[in-house]
């Protein structure tokens, strides 16, 4: 990586103010619901995708919690399925 001299840094922000820069949170969430619409996925919103901010007052979820809401989506009613033979899960 290379360092940016401040005249080019504020090309960048003249840039940025005239044109605008491409906001890569929406690419991102954009090409999630490809893949989830290609992948037979229920339709899902794009604001459902965006990323946001972390909040201090979000609630950590608990491994079985975790596996629980993984498997709901995954339409197993919440069962984790058990490690293929001869595999170990982590």
């Amino acid at each position: 990586m290379r360092a940016l001299p401040a005249a080019e840094l504020a090309e960048w922000i003249a840039y940025d103010r005239v044109e605008g820069l491409p906001d890569l949170n929406a690419y991102q969430a954009h090409v999630c619901q490809a893949v989830i619409g290609a992948m037979g996925g229920k339709r899902v919103r794009l604001e459902d995708l965006m990323l946001r901010p972390a909040t201090a007052a979000a609630k950590r979820l608990t491994p079985e919690e975790t596996v629980g809401m993984l498997g709901r989506a995954l339409g197993r009613g919440g069962e984790a399925r058990p490690p293929a033979e001869g595999r170990t899960s982590p």
